[in-house]
């Protein structure tokens, strides 16, 4: 199976799931994956800095 059959198959998977929750379970699934989405965008953040100043 392909990266993007793949993909694809875990969204499935997921709309699956999260269609299951009632709406205040499907909230605290949005605030969880909206902390994920935060926490790894600043520890990218963090790397590309280290890079940058291993650099300089």
């Amino acid at each position: 199976m392909t990266q993007p059959q793949i993909q694809v198959k875990k969204i499935d998977e997921l709309k699956a799931v999260f269609s299951t929750l009632d709406e205040v379970t499907q909230e605290y699934a949005l605030t969880l994956l909206q902390t994920l989405r935060f926490a790894q965008s600043k520890c990218y953040n963090a790397r590309r800095e280290d890079v940058k100043s291993q650099k300089s």
